[in-house]
């Protein structure tokens, strides 16, 4: 039950998110245990995205409630293109010049550049480095820093991303 749950909130969550956004609504396509695939035709794209199944934040070392937008991990593709791009949306404007960490279960850490309430690897070829330890680990811990000075960690499920990326690939081809 809280899986359905999960994924309603999900689908949701990005379906309005990116409606605001756009002339068409998103197209939920599927539901991968804690991914949703959507599909959008202006542009053509596909993206696998999951919201966090935790957050914590803290200022100053000390646990703090704060308000924060839409938060997600993405994996987009382009109509044509075989690779994906990795993003964060943080739900809250980044500090400026931060950067957001993405520690694996597995060990693998990786560093993302921020702008504005959004976080992406540097070049393709990390977008292609994250998206293998995606698919070879079990969950994802997020960090930021908010133009407030607010520390976010967002605990991320990776249950179900290679089927969701796989499925959000095939549908861009």
């Amino acid at each position: 039950m809280t899986e359905i749950l999960k994924s309603c909130a999900t689908a949701a969550l990005f379906v309005i998110g990116s409606a605001l956004s756009a002339t068409a609504a998103p197209k939920l396509s599927s539901t991968q245990q804690d991914w949703s695939v959507f599909t959008d035709t202006s542009p053509i794209e596909c993206w696998a995205v999951t919201a966090p199944v935790s957050s914590v934040a803290t200022k100053a070392g000390k646990a703090t409630t704060v308000q924060r937008g839409e938060i997600g991990l993405f994996v987009t593709y382009r109509r044509g293109a075989q690779s994906g791009e990795i993003s964060f949306r943080g739900g809250y404007p980044f500090a400026a010049g931060s950067q957001v960490t993405m520690a694996l279960n597995s060990g693998a850490t990786f560093t993302l550049f921020t702008q504005g309430e959004g976080a992406w690897p540097n070049t393709p070829a990390d977008d292609a480095k994250i998206l293998a330890a995606l698919k070879g680990a079990g969950t994802a811990v997020i960090t930021g820093t908010s133009a407030r000075g607010t520390v976010t960690t967002d605990k991320i499920s990776l249950m179900g991303v290679s089927a969701a990326t796989d499925a959000a690939r095939g549908l861009c081809r």
